[in-house]
């Protein structure tokens, strides 16, 4: 079995910290009225297009972060 390439911790604090700042930014949308902005890269996006995309991008961080966690995880007690 090939020898798989573990992630930094670096790395995944990076995308843990990037999937809360997402997940964050989706429950700030929730409760804004529908007249507020929202922008993505100078995108205007409507109220539902927004929240839907931080709900996404915030949980793949997340689940990614995890993952590579758990990987770490396994590999050094395997080891």
């Amino acid at each position: 079995m090939a020898e798989q390439k573990l992630k930094p911790n670096w790395m995944i604090m990076l995308m843990f910290i990037g999937g809360l700042f997402y997940l964050i930014n989706f429950v700030d949308s929730l409760f804004k009225p529908e007249d507020s902005e929202f922008e993505f890269l100078s995108f205007d996006l409507g109220k539902w297009p927004h929240v839907i995309f931080c709900l996404v991008c915030g949980y793949l961080l997340m689940n990614l972060a995890l993952k590579w966690y758990k990987e770490k995880r396994n590999a050094k007690s395997s080891s």
